[in-house]
């Protein structure tokens, strides 16, 4: 498509996160056009050790934010190219996949934007498909002959993790076909943390 990627992310990503025991949220690192970028990591020590929980509450499904928004967040509050500047940070939320995400508004002022400030970093939020169907956008995909992801492919409904904690019984099924040792550790960490994903059964129950 002609457009330039920068990959970002928290060291350790989710599993440091969730295995984390009275440290510090761990760094996040992005790329930038002249290198990698790593910022944070010196908070105060705390203990987490507990899965991401299925909720829209994001303070408990800690994943979001930690491991995605506030990645994203690092990335635009510290380079230099976003301040005076004009940037459109574009996502691909649809207001059908849940009641939390039609609540979300269509554009609006992204939480990194500092326009007023001394930075005059101005960021602008925009989410084009949040009225679209789902069959609105597998048609805009066969029209410019975009290949889907292998997870939908594969038979997947989500492109999320693939550990993701709204994983479906069939999706938990085929997680433990594909990677046996995955899904013991997962089944491992349940165990250890005395707190299960789900909270009317165990990972192996609901495979």
């Amino acid at each position: 498509l002609g457009v330039r990627l920068y990959f970002s992310a928290r060291q350790g990503g989710i599993v440091r996160e969730m295995l984390r025991d009275n440290a510090p949220t761990a760094p996040v690192w992005f790329d930038t056009p002249t290198g990698r970028v790593t910022v944070g990591g010196k908070g105060p020590p705390n203990t987490r050790r507990r899965f991401p929980q299925v909720s829209e509450n994001l303070s408990v499904r800690w994943c979001s934010p930690y491991a995605k928004i506030m990645v994203a967040d690092g990335a635009l509050r510290n380079q230099a190219r976003f301040s005076h500047a004009r940037t459109l940070f574009v996502t691909g939320e649809r207001a059908a996949e849940s009641a939390n995400r039609a609540r979300y508004a269509v554009f609006e002022r992204h939480r990194a934007d500092c326009r007023d400030g001394r930075a005059r970093r101005h960021i602008d939020h925009w989410r084009p498909v949040h009225a679209w169907s789902e069959a609105a956008v597998w048609q805009i995909l066969r029209r410019h002959g975009v290949i889907s992801p292998l997870p939908y492919q594969l038979g997947f409904g989500r492109l999320s993790c693939l550990t993701c904690v709204f994983m479906s019984a069939d999706q938990a099924a085929t997680l433990r076909h594909m990677d046996p040792d995955r899904f013991a550790r997962l089944c491992e960490w349940e165990r250890a943390f005395g707190c299960t994903i789900r909270r009317d059964r165990d990972l192996g129950t609901l495979a």
